[in-house]
């Protein structure tokens, strides 16, 4: 990983919570984490940030806001690396 890449993945992050603190509305939080997700998981394995953001979506409940069963069924949609061999970090995470 370049130091720009790791740069910008911090400011994306910061960005990311700063947006989710001052966002009351939980369907605008799931779509934001939902897509930050998505594209970090791509980019990354950075399984500590990756919990968390997992945990948050699980802990407000917020796959609900984005139509899903259940959070397992969001989780696997929306990183599958993570919920396939991260579910150990996720739950320490919590």
């Amino acid at each position: 990983m370049s130091a720009t890449q790791t740069q910008y993945d911090a400011r994306s992050t910061v960005n990311l919570q700063l947006f989710l603190d001052s966002e009351a509305d939980p369907k605008r939080q799931f779509k934001m984490i939902d897509a930050w997700l998505r594209e970090y998981e791509r980019r990354n394995s950075d399984w500590p940030t990756l919990a968390k953001m997992c945990n948050e979506v699980k802990a407000k409940g917020l796959w609900k806001h984005g139509g899903y069963k259940d959070w397992n069924h969001w989780v696997l949609a929306a990183a599958p690396v993570c919920a396939k061999s991260g579910f150990v970090y996720v739950g320490t995470y919590e």
